[in-house]
């Protein structure tokens, strides 16, 4: 399970050096026009509008390659087909809903992959106002639905009313929204929105988020959308119209011939390929031998001995397939062994700290991974946010055991008692890790006296209890985030509220101090230093097992592609693939 959910702050070091912090509701701009009234002129955002005195950031360089094909078939594997296709709502933060989110929707703005800096998607132009909490928004007025009808700022409205819905079950999404008083139409292109405080955050948020049609909201109910569109998209805007097969065994998109954006500046390269498929394989054995035999045409290699010792086959030796270990400025995120905090037996620090130092990273990455990763000493690894200092877990049998004891575990025969309840304990992951686990770390847990047995998490059942906190341990993969925001995962608040991303139930007092001033903290250093101690109260509260980490991608693709130099965007993941690469 990869969130995703991403830690830039050049952009907003400069566009947000806010002074004071007045809470009072703001006099709304007053409209040019009456929103109805059918007019296209530039005076509104209508044809002929210039954009002087609005940011668009036109000048950023194109990332995507010159000339490229389009056309063709692409196909990819993925693990397991998604509990939900859509975008917004519960269990709507997988990588694949990424995918899904850059080739069907849309969003207001998208960010420069390498500049790191706002880019035009729906809106062509924007302004932040002097008081640094009001922002105007100009639609570009090409942009249309799939249905032909134009986007307008009654969508953008009624997308914002939409997600402040409590039925979405999306809490985290709903307290951004509410940070916002509503938007307010100048025209049928032109809208602004204030934000109730200073945020260096909030402006990001609200423009990456898809925007969906009026005219289709209007009929759909927040707790409709959750139950009857898990499998079927909505109406959009973007490159690409998705449907899945009836077995569920292929995520299939098809590119618009009639995509308004197709020629915008920042699009100009991108989305190629006729059709994408993504094929789901859940056994990592058969996916390998799947691409090999041509039934994928890009692999990505996340084993280690695979890539050490499997990658001299004959299609590589010839040159039909390709063998690239890419290194990129991506963050890395965080991997490792999420502890239920909330109940026995990880209610308790010391039992926490026990399994921590039973779990041998050093003998895996030894053994399993050909000493390619480093052992995870931060939340935040690699970045200006991961503290130094920060307290290093390494293997220690002794200490785990003394600490088993003082937290009142006693041995019984082969396993470990308190309160004539037996030290045994679940953990859900994916199904191609078991072996792994079970070859070192499950051994020096059952030498310690503890009993551990596994659930695959790709069954969506086993998935679920991650999102209601039924579970014990689970392993999770994050990925690293441009922005990190410590509120989403970390916040006190969150530990109880289902579907939230604090899934160990973490609650620091500490903690939620940091995330309140750091939105506030429109300085890169600060932001720094804040993060930095946060990262070493996690370090030492230990709500996860730290894992292994890498700052590398590693992929196999057959020789029949173009693609821009360096395979990937600066900051961007094997995903890119889909929408940056083209046929030869």
């Amino acid at each position: 399970m990869k969130k995703t959910v991403y830690n830039l702050s050049c952009f907003f070091i400069l566009l947000f050096l806010f002074l004071g912090c007045d809470q009072e509701k703001p006099t709304p701009i007053q409209p040019k026009t009456k929103f109805d009234e059918i007019n296209d002129s530039a005076y509104v955002g209508g044809k002929g509008f210039t954009g002087e005195g609005w940011e668009s950031n036109n000048d950023m360089p194109i990332y995507a390659q010159r000339n490229t094909n389009k056309g063709g078939t692409f196909r990819i594997s993925y693990p397991f087909f998604p509990s939900t296709l859509r975008v917004s709502g519960k269990e709507a933060d997988y990588e694949v809903h990424g995918v899904i989110r850059n080739l069907v929707y849309e969003s207001l703005l998208k960010l420069h992959p390498n500049t790191l800096e706002h880019i035009p998607s729906l809106a062509s132009h924007w302004q932040i106002l002097k008081d640094h909490k009001t922002y105007r928004f100009r639609l570009n007025h090409k942009a249309k639905w799939a249905d032909g009808t134009q986007v307008t700022t009654k969508d953008v409205i009624a997308s914002w009313e939409f997600h402040l819905q409590d039925d979405l079950e999306s809490p985290y999404t709903q307290e951004i929204f509410r940070k916002f008083y509503p938007p307010i139409a100048e025209s049928k292109y032109i809208f602004h929105i204030t934000a109730k405080e200073l945020n260096w955050r909030l402006f990001h948020y609200f423009t990456s988020t898809p925007i969906y049609p009026a005219h289709i909201l209007k009929n759909i109910t927040a707790k409709q959308y959750i139950t009857e569109y898990n499998y079927q998209a909505i109406l959009s805007s973007g490159p690409y119209t998705m449907r899945h097969s009836p077995n569920q065994d292929k995520i299939i998109f098809e590119r618009r011939l009639d995509y308004w954006g197709e020629n915008e500046r920042f699009n100009k390269g991108l989305y190629n390929f006729d059709v994408i498929e993504i094929i789901i394989e859940n056994d990592s054995s058969k996916t390998f031998e799947r691409f090999k035999k041509g039934d994928f045409d890009v692999h990505s290699v996340l084993i280690a001995k695979q890539w050490a010792t499997e990658m001299n086959f004959e299609e590589i030796k010839n040159g039909k397939i390709k063998k690239e270990k890419i290194y990129n400025q991506r963050p890395q995120g965080f991997s490792g062994i999420a502890l239920n905090m909330r109940t026995s037996p990880f209610n308790d620090i010391r039992v926490r700290k026990a399994f921590t130092l039973l779990f041998n990273v050093e003998k895996m990455n030894k053994k399993h991974f050909y000493n390619e990763y480093q052992q995870l000493d931060s939340y935040f690894p690699g970045s200006p946010y991961e503290n130094k200092n920060n307290p290093k877990y390494r293997y220690n049998g002794r200490a785990a055991v003394k600490l088993l004891r003082e937290a009142g575990w006693h041995r019984k025969g082969k396993l470990r008692y308190k309160n004539n309840k037996p030290l045994s304990v679940t953990l859900i992951c994916e199904e191609g890790l078991i072996p792994l686990i079970q070859a070192i770390y499950q051994k020096d847990l059952n030498k310690a006296g503890i009993r551990i047995d596994y659930l695959p998490i790709h069954i969506p059942e086993n998935e679920q209890q991650l999102y209601n906190f039924q579970f014990q341990m689970a392993f999770i993969s994050w990925g690293g985030d441009f922005f990190p925001d410590p509120s989403s995962s970390w916040k006190s608040n969150l530990a109880d509220k289902e579907n939230s991303n604090n899934i160990p139930g973490l609650k620091h007092e500490k903690i939620d101090k940091i995330c309140d001033a750091y939105n506030k903290m429109f300085l890169q250093h600060q932001r720094e230093q804040a993060m930095q101690e946060l990262d070493y109260i996690l370090m030492e509260q230990i709500p996860y097992i730290l894992g292994w980490g890498g700052n590398f991608q590693r992929i196999l693709y057959w020789d029949k592609f173009s693609y821009p130099e360096g395979h990937l965007l600066k900051t961007g993941d094997v995903w890119d693939i889909v929408y940056l690469w083209s046929m030869k």
